[in-house]
């Protein structure tokens, strides 16, 4: 009886590894919450356009067109060397990997 008890156990344990690491993963790599990211970074593109076309440079943040995103995201402005043009980015399948959006040439790639 006692070893039928301890097989049970283990098998109930084994399970709950099995789900948890489904859950992870579905969570850490698949594209889950990429879609609400890119609506984010196209709303800021049309601010980041709407400021330039009245004041004749790029905002210097993105709290410059009201939007109250920092360095933990969920999005990232990046303006170019020569502050002529810009990015923005994210995060996605977890650390080390990038995607991100150039509103000059209106393409979207990755970084790994």
């Amino acid at each position: 009886m006692k070893i039928l008890n301890k097989t049970i156990t283990i098998l109930k344990l084994m399970g709950l590894v099995v789900i948890v690491y489904l859950i992870l993963w579905f969570f850490v790599f698949t594209d889950f919450g990429d879609d609400k990211r890119v609506k984010l970074v196209y709303d800021a593109v049309t601010k980041i356009e709407e400021y330039r076309n009245q004041n004749g440079k790029l905002p210097g943040s993105f709290r410059d067109i009201g939007l109250n995103y920092d360095e933990s995201g969920p999005i990232y402005y990046d303006i170019k060397k020569d502050g002529s043009d810009y990015t923005i980015s994210f995060g996605s399948y977890g650390v080390g990997h990038s995607i991100f959006y150039d509103p000059k040439t209106k393409t979207w790639g990755e970084v790994w």
